[in-house]
């Protein structure tokens, strides 16, 4: 069984030391239900690991829209996002 999950979102409380960078992914949905627009938001925590963690989180800013690849992992009842390495692209606006 594959366990491989790929989010894009927003970037939010990023928190980084030399091998470990955590932060949050926000992705949004936007749908009609009975001729009103509503819009959805889901938070995913992320922790990326890797010998350049630092150059990483210091190159992100709150709000850039990245695009990720990672496992979904579980935690003392928290659900997590980890990626590795080049599993983090920046995307632009």
């Amino acid at each position: 069984m594959i366990n491989k999950i790929m989010v894009m979102g927003r970037i939010s409380n990023i928190d980084v030391s030399d091998r470990e960078l955590k932060f949050n992914l926000t992705t949004s949905d936007r749908y009609l239900k009975n001729g009103s627009w509503i819009e959805h938001h889901d938070v995913h925590s992320v922790e990326y690991v890797g010998d350049n963690a630092r150059q990483v989180g210091e190159s992100l800013r709150s709000g850039e829209v990245i695009h990720i690849t990672g496992k979904s992992l579980s935690r003392g009842g928290h659900k997590y996002i980890k990626c590795y390495g080049s599993d983090l692209k920046k995307t632009g606006d």
